[in-house]
């Protein structure tokens, strides 16, 4: 018998710092310039909202990682986005 589960490796940032009226479709073109992006899941129930950005490759996760952590909020003059992988 297996004491763990099997756990989803594929390579996502999560995002923290969303707002209100953040959209998936800005969030993919922001992050889908670092490569493809399999998928987007947002959470917006919760102040600040959050999501996760889920790459094909981790090559192009690490890419939108370092490129984007704490940069999003300072162009935007909004509060500073975490990346995290």
């Amino acid at each position: 018998m297996t004491c763990h589960r099997e756990w989803n490796t594929t390579p996502k940032l999560y995002m923290g710092n969303l707002e209100p009226t953040d959209t998936e479709e800005e969030i993919e073109a922001i992050f889908g310039r670092y490569g493809a992006i399999k998928q987007i899941w947002m959470s917006q129930d919760v102040t600040p909202g959050f999501a996760f950005v889920e790459f094909e490759s981790e090559h192009d996760t690490n890419l939108a990682a370092r490129a984007l952590d704490g940069l999003i909020g300072k162009v935007l003059c909004e509060p500073l986005l975490k990346v995290h992988t």
